[in-house]
């Protein structure tokens, strides 16, 4: 094999073991227990039947479940008070959970449950509840 061949080919090994061991810079998991604020919980988690929610540190909520239409708009949080208020079940409506972090502090690890105080959307309701909502390396 010539020189330059192995070259490019050791290059391109190196290039492909270099992540490994760094950490990953968006990849923060909740801490366990009562949630203060929306910062505490942002980020990416799916369910083990395919849902997907992004929870964004501005107050963005986006919702997908399999079989239903999706639910993007906006959540307040804090300490464990959870209000979410979506496009599809419209902008005046608004539900109310307790939420908490349970298992590990670690990506697919950490768990966010949430326990319905009150939403008159019963889809929003049904889907939050119906978890396990696990952080998800993003």
């Amino acid at each position: 094999m010539p020189v330059r061949a192995m070259l490019v080919t050791l290059l391109v090994v190196l290039a492909a073991c270099g992540d490994r061991g760094r950490d990953l810079e968006n990849v923060q998991p909740p801490d366990l227990g009562v949630p203060a604020s929306g910062t505490a919980v942002q980020g990416i988690y799916r369910t083990t039947y395919g849902g997907l929610m992004q929870l964004r540190g501005n107050g963005e909520f986006l919702m997908v479940v399999p079989d239903a239409e999706s639910q993007s708009g906006f959540f307040t949080l804090a300490e464990g008070d959870f209000r979410v208020t979506t496009e599809r079940c419209g902008s005046g409506v608004t539900g109310r959970y307790d939420v908490v972090v349970t298992g590990q502090p670690e990506p697919n690890k950490a768990v966010l449950e949430f326990h319905t105080v009150s939403d008159p959307c019963e889809d929003r309701a049904f889907y939050l509840v119906s978890g396990p909502w696990v952080y998800a390396v993003s």
